[in-house]
């Protein structure tokens, strides 16, 4: 699996610190809510194919160490859980290639 979040809602908690802190492998400028991208939905990226998996993706005690308390409860707070600002996971359907700037493909059914 591929842990990725939104860049925008990443940008704005790590507060001009680097991306990589946040340990997800894609950051896309793409809204990752439920309703825009299911559990079962297909991207395609560069030469990828890649699922949204069912698993949430929730910040942990490592998150609350480098954002702080109120980043991790903004992120998590109930009432917006499905818009999944902490991200989401997704399966490698088809390995490739992904490059800075590659155009994501939503595939809906």
């Amino acid at each position: 699996q591929l842990a990725t979040m939104r860049s925008d809602v990443g940008a704005l908690i790590a507060n001009g610190q680097p991306p990589h802190l946040f340990g997800d492998q894609l950051h896309l400028d793409l809204d990752l809510s439920e309703d825009n991208l299911p559990s079962g939905t297909v991207l395609s990226i560069g030469s990828v194919t890649l699922q949204v998996t069912p698993k949430p993706h929730t910040g942990c005690s490592l998150y609350r160490q480098r954002f702080g308390g109120p980043a991790l409860d903004y992120i998590s707070a109930p009432e917006r859980a499905e818009m999944h600002l902490r991200g989401i996971y997704l399966k490698v359907v088809v390995a490739g290639t992904v490059q800075v700037g590659d155009e994501v493909v939503v595939e809906r059914s």
